[in-house]
């Protein structure tokens, strides 16, 4: 009889036992399934958030570049009236008879002058800050 009923303690505490890992399997599984699916989850939402980042980026860059050539087109026509008027003030110069005439001229000349360099040096800048947006926006496509 305490064969039996030790057999009967031992097949049921085997039952009892087998049960008990076959449901902590079961949840040791159920959280890796669920700890890949917010992994995987998190993933997906940094790779659509790097992606919306990167694409805001690049309109940036865009509207930065229409900046840059509004302004060097701005730049540019400034220049041409003021070599225009260069070239005018050098006509008169040499149409000049007068000595105060010739004075006033060379005076405007040196301001033109001097306004002709530092337009050329805004377009000089516009030009690096052309070629550093080309390169950010190279380094953005890749």
């Amino acid at each position: 009889m305490k064969n039996i009923l030790l057999f009967a303690f031992f097949i049921v505490s085997t039952f009892l036992y087998s049960q008990d890992e076959k449901q902590r399997f079961e949840q040791t599984q159920t959280k890796e399934l669920v700890s890949n699916a917010a992994y995987n989850n998190a993933l997906n939402e940094m790779q659509s958030s790097a992606d919306k980042s990167t694409k805001e980026k690049i309109k940036q860059v865009d509207e930065q570049f229409e900046l840059n050539f509004s302004k060097k087109a701005k730049y540019e026509t400034r220049l041409k009236l003021l070599l225009q008027k260069k070239t005018e003030a050098n006509e008169k110069l040499m149409q000049a008879k007068s000595d105060a005439e010739k004075e006033k001229f060379k005076e405007k000349i040196s301001e033109l002058h001097l306004d002709i360099d530092k337009l050329k040096k805004k377009l000089v800048e516009n030009e690096v800050e052309l070629k550093t947006l080309q390169n950010f926006y190279n380094k953005l496509k890749k």
